[in-house]
């Protein structure tokens, strides 16, 4: 029997290799940056239980948010010549110990995917990717 071990780590090679691309393409719609701004105003301006949730939200909305821009990151490393080590570097500050880096990185990388959808960061990278060859 021919043994099929080349032909499966080439299939499991160009899945993770798929998956990463996919997540370099994440991306939120225009409207849904609606979402926060909601959340945040039911989060200042309601009232008793209604605070709560858009408090809530506003910690999810976050959440999503982050991995945006975590994407927005990781393409943009992509396109760079030493783009592992950068990308090596920004996790490190991400995972710094100290609090405040990890906060400030935090707000940042959040902050970056809430600015893709009108700046569309990933089509510039592209456009300077092609420009460099």
């Amino acid at each position: 029997m021919a043994s099929n071990q080349p032909q499966q780590q080439l299939f499991l090679e160009r899945a993770a290799q798929e998956q990463v691309a996919d997540f370099r393409r994440a991306a939120l719609p225009n409207w849904f940056s609606v979402a926060p701004v909601a959340a945040a105003v039911m989060s200042v301006y309601g009232t008793a239980p209604y605070n709560y949730i858009g408090t809530n939200l506003c910690v999810m909305l976050a959440l999503v948010y982050f991995f945006i821009g975590l994407a927005v990151v990781h393409s943009w490393t992509a396109t760079q010549k030493r783009g592992l080590w950068i990308l090596i570097a920004y996790y490190a500050l991400l995972g710094f110990p100290y609090p405040w880096t990890m906060i400030v990185m935090l707000l940042l990388t959040m902050l970056l995917g809430l600015a893709d959808p009108w700046i569309d960061f990933r089509r510039r990278f592209a456009g300077k990717k092609e420009a460099r060859g």
